[in-house]
């Protein structure tokens, strides 16, 4: 690649340049002048400082939007749990210093994010919870498992289900329980009723 220059050219001036050809000729060719090219034209700093800027800007603007939304979106979604969420379940989740906790007090004494994290981690706990009608596999310490049960008591000792395959009732050690993810909320009500009607 040859070199590169500036080269200021007077009005009726032209630029010529010498070459040889490939038969050893030497010929002159117009490098600038009318109508060959057009003029340098210095590029302006500013101005393209400030385009490039407007034009960051407005991609940040419109990402930043989609973003700000969601946090909109996410605090608000928040806000309802809070309000739906049972009181012990408030007082246990939000370090309210009283024996009560309203989901105002919540509200007041946290930010946003803080109490969006705060529900991501009661909305974990509440799904590893093993609740009455939960489907579940007892897991042996040697990683092997038991047949799928519908979780129904848990003692210190046992807990208490009925076999998915069979219907059967079962009693198993105390065993770690993992979720198939599959849920009865028959049985819970259908326990829940029994219980009432003895009471």
């Amino acid at each position: 690649m040859g070199k590169k220059y500036i080269v200021e050219i007077g009005d009726n001036e032209n630029l010529y340049k010498t070459m040889i050809a490939n038969g050893g000729r030497s010929y002159m060719a117009v490098v600038y002048g009318e109508p060959y090219t057009e003029p340098y034209t210095e590029l302006d700093l500013e101005q393209a400082r400030k385009e490039a800027y407007e034009e960051g800007f407005d991609v940040g603007r419109t990402l930043n939007t989609g973003k700000y939304e969601k946090g909109l979106n996410d605090a608000w979604d928040a806000a309802r749990k809070i309000i739906r969420m049972p009181e012990g379940d408030l007082l246990n989740l939000f370090d309210v210093y009283s024996s009560v906790c309203t989901s105002v007090q919540a509200i007041l004494k946290y930010d946003a994010s803080e109490a969006i994290d705060k529900i991501r981690q009661y909305e974990q706990e509440q799904d590893a919870e093993i609740k009455v009608g939960d489907e579940v596999v007892g897991v042996f310490s040697d990683g092997k498992e038991t047949r799928p049960f519908v979780f129904m008591r848990g003692t210190q000792e046992y807990y208490f289900g009925m076999y998915s395959d069979t219907g059967e009732f079962c009693r198993t050690v105390r065993l770690n329980l993992r979720k198939t993810g599959r849920h009865f909320p028959e049985i819970a009500a259908v326990l829940e009723k029994m219980r009432g009607e003895q009471e």
